[in-house]
């Protein structure tokens, strides 16, 4: 069985570029995956031109010039600091607790 499986990768399809569409084409000639058919032409016509995608990246691409400074995440703490507060006193004038009933507090609330 394994030297039907080397075989299969040494005899993939030359389209196969990554390891993994070599892993897809060797399951679809032993039967583990069905071929996909191709899409309708409804969906083909509702999909964007792939070349003139707008978009903006949800993650930075150079992580390298985002790195904050000291006085920038001492801005940030005080922020969250103060937001903290600011729910504590909400929550204070509902009667609410920051623990859930039932459960005790593993660290000390300051």
């Amino acid at each position: 069985m394994l030297a039907c499986l080397l075989s299969l990768f040494v005899m993939a399809p030359a389209q196969a570029q990554t390891p993994g569409e070599i892993i897809g084409e060797a399951a679809r000639a032993v039967g583990y995956q069905p071929s996909i058919p191709p899409a309708a032409d409804f969906v083909e016509q509702a999909r964007p031109d792939i070349e003139r995608l707008d978009y903006q990246p949800l993650a930075p691409a150079d992580r390298a010039n985002h790195r904050k400074s000291a006085k920038d995440l001492d801005k940030i703490a005080h922020s969250l600091e103060g937001a903290k507060s600011n729910s504590r006193s909400r929550a204070a004038r509902v009667g609410a607790t920051d623990q859930p009933a039932g459960r005790a507090s593993k660290t000390p609330v300051q």
